[in-house]
């Protein structure tokens, strides 16, 4: 039929469509005041997953991991654009403090703690 005819469409576009032989590993990095770099997890533009924060200490060990699940991040953070939108506070040792500002243009502060 034609649900049939429209899936078989579908499928070989999504065949013909470029795809990178590649992806970035990650797409941030920060350091915090004790010199640990905080490696933001690469995820595409539009995804739903969670946002995840891996933490190495200056000599390569990790410290541990952060993950911000997608239902509580604001819409700026949402749309994968952390690095324009500059919620991002503070980068501390075990936590990452981020600005929320809600629809009504309440700010309000969040804190995720690393999980080691």
């Amino acid at each position: 039929g034609a649900d049939g005819e429209e899936a078989r469409r579908i499928r070989a576009q999504h065949r013909q469509a470029p795809f990178p032989d590649f992806f970035p590993f990650f797409q941030g990095l920060e350091t915090d005041r004790n010199g640990n770099l905080w490696v933001q997890a690469y995820e595409p533009r539009g995804s739903r997953a969670d946002q995840v924060w891996d933490v190495f200490q200056p000599d390569g060990r990790q410290v541990g991991t952060l993950r911000i699940p997608f239902d509580l991040l604001d819409s700026c953070l949402r749309d994968r654009a952390f690095g324009s939108c500059r919620r991002a506070m503070e980068f501390g040792e075990d936590y990452l403090l981020i600005e929320n500002q809600d629809e009504l243009g309440v700010i309000r502060i969040k804190v995720y703690r690393l999980r080691g």
